[in-house]
């Protein structure tokens, strides 16, 4: 599978949270990320932050549809979700694990290549349809001669308060904590 880089524009709410220490609510379960038995056991088998976004970016098939529609145990049992179901699997599973975390959502601009190889297209057309079939709010971005360059589109992934200072997926210690994005298409993240 190929891992698209994305950039990442946050909201102001997103950002301003973002040098905060967890709240309580950072750890509770919600109604799309429950903490069930079958969620803890797995999040307990896995063990560390790396170890349950790994499991969940390498199990989990993308799926094009809008907002929450399955829930964390429905992606779990299924295979499959869309960035939100994604998201809240990953949360449910981190706050089983006992890791503060917490849903951003923003807007991020994919490279078409990437895009096309994630959607499984080969087509600009093409991976721009597979998102509107799905509902999700989707632009595509061109150049001045109207060549494709990027899809832009609504999107949600996780951030997650681990031990940033020595973190290498290990929880050693609590030193140095902070905000890390996890997002199964996002390897750098840039401020507006």
């Amino acid at each position: 599978e190929v891992e698209p880089v994305v950039e990442a524009v946050r909201g102001p709410e997103a950002e301003a949270a973002g040098s905060t220490s967890p709240a309580p609510e950072d750890l509770l379960p919600t109604l799309d990320a429950s903490l069930t038995p079958e969620i803890q056991q797995l999040a307990a088998q896995l063990g560390s932050a790396a170890a349950i976004y790994e499991h969940v970016r390498n199990t989990i098939e993308f799926e094009s549809y809008y907002g929450s529609l399955k829930g964390a145990l429905a992606t779990l049992w299924s295979g499959r979700g869309n960035d939100v179901d994604q998201a809240s699997l990953l949360i449910a599973l981190l706050r089983a694990a006992g890791i503060p975390c917490r849903y951003v959502q923003g807007t991020v601009q994919i490279p078409i290549q990437q895009a096309e190889d994630w959607l499984g297209v080969r087509d600009p057309e093409a991976a721009w349809q597979v998102l509107l079939a799905g509902n999700i709010p989707a632009v595509r971005v061109g150049d001045s001669s109207g060549q494709p360059l990027a899809l832009k589109m609504e999107h949600m992934w996780v951030e997650a308060y681990v031990p940033y200072g020595y973190y290498r997926g290990v929880p050693q210690d609590t030193s140095g904590a902070r905000w890390v994005p996890r997002c199964r298409r996002q390897a750098q993240a840039s401020q507006q």
